[in-house]
């Protein structure tokens, strides 16, 4: 009888492939696992199909409401187009490097630069698990009339 050796590569695609699945979103599930502080939360695996499949643009804050429930947090932001970058220049050098003064100075003009560049957005955030050690949200941008501008997953 022979035996298979299988490599390092293989074994690790198999652990990868069998373990990141995803789940149809289940709103029942959903709405039971609201809580921020559950690092295996079934939301993680459903989060893909509802952006994917249930959040469309145009949607009323109200819809996502009634499929999601209610949100986690909200903030009103500004948001940059996706296809605009921060510029280097206002992403500064390691922040332990600047003084306080140079902090506050390029904290004015990332927020000038959001405002001219930007556009006003209310942010509803739903936890879907964590990474290694940071909170995982979906997150959805509404308009200034209350509709889906689009969403995604972000760590904070």
């Amino acid at each position: 009888m022979r035996t298979m050796k299988l490599s390092p590569v293989a074994v690790l695609s198999f652990l990868v492939l069998g373990c990141s699945h995803s789940a149809s979103f289940d709103q029942e599930v959903w709405l039971q696992n609201s809580g921020v502080e559950d690092t295996r939360n079934p939301r993680a695996y459903m989060v893909q199909d509802v952006i994917k499949n249930h959040l469309r643009a145009g949607m009323t804050r109200q819809q996502v409401v009634q499929k999601l429930g209610a949100p986690y947090k909200e903030a009103a932001t500004y948001l940059l187009p996706p296809t605009m970058a921060l510029p280097d220049s206002l992403r500064g050098p390691d922040s332990v490097s600047l003084s306080e003064e140079q902090r506050k100075q390029l904290a004015a003009r990332s927020t000038q630069f959001f405002r001219t560049y930007g556009q006003r957005v209310k942010l509803l955030e739903y936890p879907v698990g964590w990474s290694i050690i940071d909170p995982r949200f979906l997150t959805v941008a509404l308009t200034p009339d209350g509709r889906v501008l689009r969403s995604w997953v972000e760590e904070h």
